[in-house]
C-alpha cells in the first residue's frame, strides 16, 4: 500500500489503517545550545533569546533537516542525540494522498541549499524574504508539519518561525520523550 512512497523509509513509524489512511509518528527535535555549540548556533539562541539553536523533524525512520554545511537532507534515523529535546506527535492520521504529497515535497527539496538569505532576511531583519528554493531548519520543519495538518502551525509563515518559537508551539501539543538539557 505504501509502494508509491519513494523518498521516505516507511519500514517503521507508519501504520496503514483499515480505512486506507495512515497513522504516522512525527517527532520535532530541538537542539539545545551548549558550551560545545558553534558561534553561529550561540548567536541564534542569543538573538532569539532562547534555549534552542536548531530543529529537525523525524518522520518514522527519517531524519529531515536543513543544516548550514550541507543544506537539506533526509537520512536514516540513528540513535537520538544527547544535546536535543524531543517532542513526539503520535498517530497523526493522514490520507494516502497527503502522504504522497509529503513524499513528493521531500523529493523536490532533497539536497536543496541552506537558505542563508532567508535566515537573515526573515529571522534577523524584518524583510519577509523567502526564495522558495532553499530552506533553513525551522522553515522546513514547519512546512512538513503543515503538510501533516498539525493544527497550531496551519496559517503560519514558515520562514518567520525560529527554532525557539517552533518548540514553544509544538511543546503545547506534543509529549516530551527525551531531554538531556
Amino acid at each position: 500500500m505504501l509502494n508509491n512512497i519513494k523518498n521516505l523509509d516507511t519500514s517503521s513509524g507508519f501504520t496503514v489503517l483499515e480505512n486506507g489512511n495512515v497513522a504516522v509518528t512525527v517527532v520535532v527535535a530541538g537542539e539545545l545550545i551548549t558550551k560545545k555549540s558553534d558561534i553561529f548556533s550561540k548567536l541564534i539562541g542569543w538573538y532569539k533569546n532562547g534555549r534552542y539553536c536548531h530543529v529537525e523533524t523525524i518522520i518514522g525512520n527519517n531524519w529531515i533537516s536543513a543544516r548550514l554545511k550541507d543544506g537539506v537532507h533526509i537520512k536514516q534515523l540513528e540513535e537520538l542525540r544527547s544535546n536535543y529535546d524531543y517532542f513526539t506527535l503520535d498517530n497523526i492520521i493522514v490520507t494516502m494522498e497527503q502522504l504522497e504529497k509529503i513524499d513528493r515535497f521531500l523529493g523536490s527539496i532533497k539536497e536543496a541549499k541552506y537558505d542563508w538569505l532567508g535566515i537573515f532576511g526573515a529571522q534577523i531583519l524584518p524583510l519577509k524574504y523567502d526564495d522558495g528554493k532553499s530552506y533553513f531548519c525551522s522553515e522546513i520543519s514547519i512546512l512538513l508539519l503543515q503538510l501533516f495538518l498539525v493544527e497550531p502551525v496551519l496559517g503560519l509563515k514558515s520562514e518567520e518561525i525560529d527554532p525557539n518559537r517552533e518548540i514553544e508551539i509544538i511543546s503545547k501539543i506534543a509529549s516530551k520523550i527525551k531531554s538531556q538539557g
